[in-house]
């Protein structure tokens, strides 16, 4: 993903300066950045955790941008369904017997768990500091975006 955004950037004659790292851990000084974005990751994430070191690394008035995959309640009412299939399969094709791939389709079904609706990722950005959060749902309420802002003082 990294050498696509610089091949896009390239293209508009843009410099971007990438760099992976740890969301949870920014190895960046306290208000360095007028804008972040994440995009699909809160589920990987201990959500709050990140939301919190995005804060710190944002200059007063900065804006923070993040698009997920969203729960709705008729989506977390499936998704006990959904978790069953899921272990019921991957059990029946004894997959167990390869541990990595195991893994994979366990850490795939847990991580259901951990969508959150536009209005739980609403109130975790206002408790970590956020102010002027905007967010919308689109496909259906399958995905959401907010956008939010750091307070000038």
């Amino acid at each position: 993903m990294t050498e696509e955004g610089q091949s896009r950037a390239r293209e508009r004659n843009l410099t971007i300066r990438a760099q992976v790292c740890d969301a949870h851990t920014l190895p960046f000084a306290d208000a360095s950045f007028d804008a972040v974005t994440l995009q699909f990751a809160s589920r990987h994430l201990e959500i709050v955790r990140a939301f919190a070191e995005i804060h710190r690394v944002l200059k007063p008035g900065a804006r923070f941008a993040t698009t997920t995959c969203c729960a709705h309640l008729a989506y977390r009412r499936s998704a006990v369904s959904y978790l069953f299939a899921t272990f019921g399969v991957v059990h029946s094709q004894a997959v167990r017997q390869f541990r990595p791939e195991h893994e994979g389709c366990r850490y795939f079904a847990n991580a259901i768990r951990h969508f959150y609706t536009p209005r739980e990722l609403s109130a975790l950005l206002k408790d970590v500091g956020f102010v002027d959060t905007e967010s919308r749902s689109f496909l259906t309420g399958i995905m959401s975006y907010h956008i939010a802002r750091k307070p000038l003082n």
